[in-house]
């Protein structure tokens, strides 16, 4: 018995070491764990501070130059440049060192003139990838209406009114003509669709009734012991990607060593043919990958899950589970590829149709299908998935597996000492990426099954069997809908079938009343032929197609809708159906090659020309840049004001002190002042004069009406490729519907009618009227601001006047009689036709649109003109009141000077519009000083100030016999002060000494007295009185010593004095002739 407890205790001892080792490897484990998190977040950190550092230094390179445009061009930023920034910014796409790029020859002058006809647009250059944008941006603003081409802001850019404009404002807003052009989209569509690559068809997908279900999870979640769960309680077959590469790996070895052709091992039982050979090139594909030492490819394993799951024979089983799979987006992505043939990437790759030609009416993208009904993900944490693997432990002997907190071992004598780790996905190499992995691959993942609608997430954290309850439940309810779809399913087709046979025996009855005489013999035959072939025929057809007698259960099972609703022919191969019956392929690679030279050529026309109209606008900003830095240099350049105020005032300050008194010296002082205006006024008419006469060289040098002719010659090259793409279109529509037709098509297309390419335009802002020199000014404006205005008018008019009639339809009458070829004619006649006249009410809109827009333009540039213009003429004037201004004060505070007899002793200056006193360069030597004002005392009411004991002392002194008074006589004195009258500014005794009764003072008088008779020694009585503290002997003494040398110094100060004064006098009297000017030297250099 007490070995048996022995061996007992030994147990416990190695289950708590155990236990204790297993908590250690966790926390060291959660350690590694925090600290591999740590880095990852330090790098996600890192990462986002980069990309904030880049979205910072572009809104600050915006700012700046917003800062910069807003300084040198005009208080508020044009909208279209805003734009342009903010477009550029949401790209991440950089303003670029040249903010403001001219595109196209650098002399503006020498633009070549287009020959008339032809469309003339400059290539541009679009080099960096801002430009490229932009012109995309520019190009899709004008094809789609949006920002300035909206029909409210063209609108607003009305023409004036001294311009005769005959452009409609009606023509703006679309008309209900122009739905016809929704012909031509569907025609570009059609084509692109036809001229694309065919898409795959999908694959087969298996029986709607079958479940498709996975188990996705984190590492030691307990998700394959649920998918096996699932699997046993509702029939399904466990399909393993593991697993499966394991076997198409062993059938690519064996298939190697032992070719099936050669007598070895047939092919499985459940795999023949194509798909055995299919599933062993895979597997050479992933030997491969394995021998390499890398990864199986995604896309290898992919395939083999969905070879698998067609494998699942739905007889034996009900369905299947994937276990693990998929783990990442991008083998979910094939794994929906793989079974519903659904690939996003592909899609978008398809063509979308045209931008030139848009198809309004095409229908909206349709939900993408789910290749599996039900993903299950069971969550669990990183410290749960670590705390699984790291308990467990193997008992070698028995097999059992234990857990050391979930499941522990008994202590059975032995058992602790034969306990194994797991050393399999436990391992902490292996453990650790494969949860960093999970991690990294869990949101993207269910962002995928999230779109699909088939992610239902579990609490791992719970009890398994609580978790496996809710998944059957889940799966449970998922299987009564799809029986309840399949039933349904088969009521419809069984209603649509007793239709059809119902249809099929009426229309029977109706072909045997009609006469057989009226069907041409030759047609009869074909008929005879067709109905000997019809039923027999349409049934073996899904046999030939599929392959045997078990084509028609495959043909009912790809027409069976998926979990959707869907059909899986929906987002097949639809070419069959895109193009009509008459046009062949290669007749629509034809039609589709001419409509592309239209739109190449109309694209390309269109952005260059809208490239040319942002380069003028921005060369607008340029000029008035350069126009103002040019101006305000020339009103900051040096003058010679500085000159003549510093020579004014030498002969100001150089006149006599003697003679500033006098009248003669007065007014020649004013007399200075009054020349030193003259010469300033003429040196400011000097430099008003050049401003005028820059202001007038930028008003009259025709940079306005050569930069007005760039604006309408962009913009009219803009309505000539409007006119060039109408034309060419409705050629373009007519081939197409003749061919659809089987035959031409008589209609008159119209012809090209380009506008009118002016060589010159006017437009200038009326110069400013300096003072009444100017003549003609309103003519000058008026003249200037209607030329360029009609001009564009009249050019753009005239192409919409030249299209103003609709297309003639010619008349066919169709009568019982007609052929069906007839029939089909005027049908495509009358389709022509309406898209011909929507693409006519299309461009007479843009023609509308580009004379409003150039309205806008050319008034945005006269005004802007014009404002500059008045900035700078204002500029100038301000300038000129303030200088004005300045001159007159400094004229004013000169003559005051000169009436005062003073002289300037600073050094003056004009600086611009004030006047500057510079304190810190002096002419003349400063004044003395003045003197300190008087100490006013403050009164107490209880305490002597210093007059009041300096009066009381004077009256001891004068009543006493030296130093000692009589204590009587103090005490009458003091009384009689009390009594008497005083002046209230200054009492000889404080307020509350004056109440005082004679008793009073006798008592004070007692206090001080000594001897017979009693004296006082009034100095120890006035000392005491002294609001201030007794200084002690030190004090006194040091007090003492300063006063001694302050008298040494004051005395050795004093002779110095008196031996300068008497050397001065001496000197003074020996100079003859020149008392005056000796007196004026002596006050000079006398010290203060």
């Amino acid at each position: 018995l007490a070995d048996m407890q022995e061996r007992v205790a030994r147990e416990r001892e190695l289950g708590a070491a155990a236990r204790a080792d297993f908590a250690a490897q966790l926390a060291l484990e959660r350690k590694r764990a925090e600290e591999v998190a740590a880095a990852a977040r330090s790098r996600a950190q890192a990462e986002r501070h980069a990309m904030c550092r880049g979205l910072a230094a572009q809104l600050a390179d915006i700012a700046a130059e917003a800062t910069e445009v807003r300084r040198s061009t005009q208080p508020l930023l044009p909208r279209s440049l805003l734009r342009e920034w903010l477009s550029l910014f949401s790209s991440g796409v950089g303003l670029g060192e040249d903010r403001l790029t001219v595109h196209g020859p650098a002399d503006e002058g020498a633009e070549a003139q287009p020959e008339e006809g032809a469309v003339a647009i400059e290539p541009s250059s679009l080099a960096s990838s801002a430009d490229r944008l932009l012109a995309a941006s520019e190009l899709d603003s004008y094809l789609l209406g949006r920002a300035e081409w909206q029909p409210a802001a063209l609108e607003a850019a009305a023409f004036p009114e001294s311009v005769a404009s005959g452009v409609d404002p009606t023509l703006l807003r679309p008309a209900s003509e122009e739905q016809g052009c929704a012909v031509t989209g569907r025609m570009v569509l059609q084509l692109l669709e036809a001229a694309a690559p065919p898409k795959r068809p999908p694959p087969k997908p298996p029986p709607g009734a079958m479940l498709k279900l996975a188990v996705l999870g984190r590492p030691f979640s307990s998700k394959s012991e649920h998918a096996q769960r699932l699997a046993d309680k509702f029939g399904l077959k466990v399909l393993t990607p593991f697993s499966l590469v394991q076997s198409a790996v062993a059938l690519a070895a064996r298939e190697i060593t032992t070719p099936a052709d050669g007598g070895g091992d047939q092919a499985p039982a459940e795999m023949a043919g194509a798909a055995f050979q299919f599933v062993v090139e895979l597997g050479g594909r992933a030997s491969a990958a394995l021998q390499e030492g890398s990864v199986v490819p995604d896309d290898v394993v992919a395939a083999l899950v969905v070879a698998a799951i067609h494998e699942v024979d739905p007889v034996s089983y009900h369905g299947f589970v994937l276990d693990s799979y998929p783990e990442t987006a991008a083998q979910a992505k094939l794994l929906e590829k793989g079974l519903t043939g659904y690939d996003p990437e592909q899609d978008k790759a398809r063509p979308k149709g045209s931008k030139v030609a848009p198809c309004d009416d095409e229908p909206p993208p349709a939900a993408p299908p789910a290749g599996l009904d039900l993903v299950l993900r069971v969550d669990v944490s990183d410290d749960t998935a670590r705390k699984r693997a790291l308990g467990r432990r193997l008992d070698p002997q028995s097999g059992t597996l234990y857990h050391l907190e979930y499941d522990p071992p008994p202590d059975e004598p032995g058992l602790h000492e034969r306990l194994v780790a797991v050393a399999d996905a436990a391992d902490a190499e292996v453990l650790r990426p494969a949860l960093a992995s999970y991690g990294d691959a869990e949101a993207p993942l269910a962002e995928w099954l999230g779109g699909l609608d088939v992610l239902l997430a579990l609490d791992g954290e719970s009890s398994f069997e609580g978790v496996a309850l809710e998944a059957e439940k889940a799966v449970g309810e998922l299987r009564e809908r799809k029986q309840q779809r399949e039933q349904e399913r088969a009521a419809e087709a069984a209603k649509e079938a007793e239709a059809a046979e119902a249809e099929a025996a009426e229309g029977g009855a109706e072909a045997e009343k009609t006469d057989a005489s009226e069907v041409p013999e030759g047609k009869a035959d074909e008929e005879g032929a067709a109905a000997s072939s019809g039923p027999e025929a349409e049934s073996e057809a899904p046999g030939e197609a599929s392959g045997g007698t078990d084509g028609e259960g495959e043909e009912e099972k790809a027409a069976e809708p998926g979990e959707d609703g869907t059909s899986a022919e929906e987002g097949g191969d639809a070419q069959a159906a895109v193009l009509p019956p008459a046009l062949t392929p290669e007749a629509a690679a034809t039609v589709l090659q001419e409509w592309g030279q239209v739109e190449d050529g109309f694209v390309s026309a269109c952005e260059a020309a809208l490239v040319k109209l942002r380069d003028l606008k921005h060369r607008t900003l340029q000029r008035s840049a350069a126009t103002r830095s040019e101006f305000v240099a020339l009103l900051r350049t040096p003058d010679r004001r500085p000159e003549i105020v510093a020579a004014a005032q030498r002969r100001f300050n150089a006149m006599p002190t003697a003679l500033r008194f006098e009248e003669e010296g007065k007014a020649e002082l004013h007399a200075t002042v009054e020349e030193m205006q003259q010469k300033i006024w003429a040196a400011s008419d000097e430099k008003r004069v050049m401003a005028e006469q820059m202001l007038t060289g930028f008003a009259e040098d025709g940079w306005l009406a050569q930069h007005a002719l760039r604006l309408v010659l962009a913009i009219l090259q803009l309505s000539q490729a409007e006119a060039h793409r109408y034309v060419r279109t409705c050629t373009v529509l007519r081939l197409y519907t003749s061919l659809c037709a089987g035959g031409p098509i008589d209609l008159k297309l119209p012809e090209l009618s380009p506008p009118k390419l002016p060589e010159a335009v006017e437009l200038a802002v009326p110069p400013i009227d300096f003072g009444g020199r100017k003549e003609g000014v309103a003519e000058v404006k008026g003249r200037g601001k209607d030329g360029a205005f009609g001009t564009l008018s009249d050019s753009l008019a005239s192409v919409i006047a030249a299209y103003s009639e609709p297309v003639a339809v010619p008349a066919t009458q169709l009568t019982e009689e007609s052929s069906d070829e007839e029939r089909l004619v005027a049908e495509w006649t009358g389709t022509l036709a309406t898209a011909v006249e929507g693409e006519r009410c299309k461009l007479r809109r843009r023609q509308a649109a580009l004379a409003h827009y150039g309205c806008g333009v050319l008034e945005e540039l006269r005004s802007h003109a014009e404002k500059l213009q008045d900035e700078l003429d204002k500029m100038l004037g301000d300038l000129v009141s303030k200088e004005t201004a300045a001159l007159s004060a400094l004229a004013t505070l000169m003559r005051e000077a000169a009436e005062a007899g003073d002289e300037l002793p600073h050094a003056l200056t004009l600086d611009g519009e004030a006047v500057v006193v510079d304190e810190s360069l002096l002419l003349l030597p400063p004044p003395p000083p003045p003197a300190p004002p008087p100490v006013e005392e403050a009164t107490d009411s209880l305490r002597f100030n210093v007059s009041q004991l300096a009066a009381l002392g004077g009256q001891l002194k004068k009543a006493a016999s030296g130093h000692l008074i009589r204590a009587t006589t103090l005490s009458a004195l003091l009384e009689q002060l009390a009594a008497g009258s005083f002046d209230a500014a200054a009492p000889p005794l404080p307020a509350m000494w004056r109440p005082l009764p004679p008793s009073a003072f006798s008592r004070l008088a007692a206090l001080f007295a000594a001897g017979e008779p009693p004296l006082v020694a009034w100095p120890a009585l006035v000392a005491s009185l002294a609001p201030v503290a007794r200084p002690t002997a030190a004090v006194v003494s040091e007090a003492l010593g300063h006063a001694a040398r302050v008298l040494r110094e004051d005395a050795a100060e004093k002779a110095a004095v008196e031996a300068a004064e008497a050397a001065e006098a001496t000197a003074t009297a020996g100079a003859a002739g020149a008392a005056g000017a000796a007196v004026t030297g002596s006050l000079i250099s006398r010290p203060t």
